[in-house]
């Protein structure tokens, strides 16, 4: 399953943009009357079918509405839930059995969407059923909105190819006791020619680049240049489809843009998807937080990234915070994630990723709760788990030291410090600094350290293992 960025009208008019070859299923809502909701729908509260007669109140339960004080999401009628006070927690709508034959290209589910959170104690799921179990496709809340009222309106988009079965439905889930709500529109499932992405790239060698994927097509088309370029005007190889694909004859001083196409069915893909590979920074590599403007939203630089300059930020706080004068702060607010440039590395040779890591504390950010989490990972042809730091008193207060050790199968890699779970910003935070990446020398100079453990690992076994000081 992905979901997908995309921005288009509502209705069976977002399919024929996307270049659909079949619509399987589609409820606008238009025809069903306030107060109901359409034929072979189904209401559910904890699993049990309820009772769905007309007139259905939106305080209460799932209804169709026109409005929501003067309010819609600009196609008319809309399905909509609200709560006051003391509502029924948990109430589901169920689409009726879709039928999916011989689909063109991948099958995806669209929706337009307004979701109002109040906070952590709300929640909105959308679920699809592949036969034998009910399947997460989002779940929104945490005090995070998606979509407004009107123009406003959110389109979510997602690849369900692999959950396509006889029996597919979808279902909207929503939990929540205080006075907000939901509003879903232009419920469609169809078939199209879309790429499912996301790609990556990465430095194979100084000449070379990985090119990487999901799916499998009848051909990929890949048009390249250095950053800037103008497209029709790039490079253009073709593939045969399969991940991974290597272009050569570049320079990794310089950084290239790529955009990708993929055909299914002989229908090119409507969605190009970009990426930039920016030009490797040489090893050692040391990165000591230091620099207030050091960090750059994904997508516009090449240094550290992140994806959330809000709740991703360099820290300056004083008594005791800090190593030295900076640091790197995370918020914890699910998915955010500070990324490294690419770190030049010689394949097959051992490395060591280093870092110091804290959860935040009174008088130093906040502390990380029971089910907080903080993932550290590094890349070259896929991420790979160096560490998983849990709140609750799990990790204790105060700075710790990381070092691992790596095989890189490319010739650059980088390092990623991720949210995997948290409450939302301002709840929790995570703190790292000094991290750095050096090669290990092929007869390292023992020296005595006080150590919880290690271990031997050596190039070539397919490990990796790690040193806790």
């Amino acid at each position: 399953m992905r979901r997908i960025g995309l921005t288009i009208v509502a209705g069976l008019m977002m399919a024929t943009q996307l270049g659909a070859q079949t619509v399987h299923f589609q409820e606008g809502f238009g025809t069903t009357a306030v107060g109901s909701i359409p034929a072979g729908w189904t209401l559910k509260d904890g699993g049990q079918i309820v009772d769905q007669t007309p007139p259905l109140n939106y305080d209460s339960t799932w209804t169709v509405t026109d409005n929501y004080l003067g309010s819609d999401l600009g196609q008319g009628n809309f399905l909509f839930i609200r709560y006051n006070s003391g509502g029924t927690q948990g109430d589901t709508i169920e689409t009726p059995v879709i039928s999916v034959t011989a689909p063109t290209g991948n099958v995806y589910l669209g929706y337009l969407t307004y979701y109002n959170s109040l906070g952590s104690g709300d929640s909105g799921i959308v679920e699809v059923f592949d036969g034998t179990t009910w399947q997460r496709l989002v779940k929104y809340g945490n005090g995070n909105d998606v979509g407004g009222w009107g123009n406003n309106a959110a389109w979510e988009l997602f690849d369900i190819t692999p959950f396509v079965n006889p029996n597919l439905k979808v279902r909207f889930i929503y939990h929540d006791n205080n006075d907000w709500y939901w509003a879903v529109d232009s419920v469609i499932v169809f078939s199209a020619c879309l790429f499912s992405g996301p790609v990556t790239a990465a430095w194979l060698s100084n000449t070379t680049a990985l090119i990487v994927y999901s799916g499998s097509y009848d051909s990929v088309k890949i048009e390249y240049g250095l950053s800037g370029f103008t497209p029709g005007t790039g490079t253009i190889v073709t593939s045969d489809g399969s991940s991974p694909d290597t272009i050569t004859g570049l320079n990794w001083t310089n950084t290239y843009d790529f955009y990708v196409w993929s055909y299914c069915g002989g229908n090119a893909s409507v969605d190009t998807q970009f990426v930039t590979l920016c030009s490797v920074v040489p090893s050692p590599y040391l990165e000591v937080f230091d620099d207030p403007a050091l960090l750059s939203y994904v997508g516009t630089g090449c240094g550290f990234v992140t994806n959330d300059t809000t709740n991703v930020v360099i820290d300056f706080t004083g008594g005791g915070c800090a190593l030295d004068s900076g640091f790197l702060q995370l918020w914890g607010v699910q998915g955010v994630y500070a990324e490294s440039p690419y770190i030049q590395v010689t394949p097959g040779s051992m490395y060591a990723i280093s870092y110091y890591y804290r959860p935040g504390e009174s008088g130093c950010g906040e502390t990380p709760d029971n089910g907080d989490s903080v993932i550290v990972e590094w890349f070259d042809t896929a991420w790979h788990r160096i560490a998983l730091y849990n709140g609750g008193g799990a990790t204790p207060p105060g700075w710790h030291y990381n070092e691992t050790y790596i095989c890189p199968a490319t010739a650059a890699i980088k390092i990623r410090f991720r949210i995997g779970n948290g409450t939302g910003a301002g709840f929790d935070s995570w703190h790292f600094d000094s991290l750095k990446v050096v090669p290990l020398p092929s007869q390292p100079d023992i020296k005595v350290v006080s150590v919880d453990v290690i271990r031997n690992v050596a190039c070539g076994s397919g490990a990796s293992d790690t040193l806790v000081i």
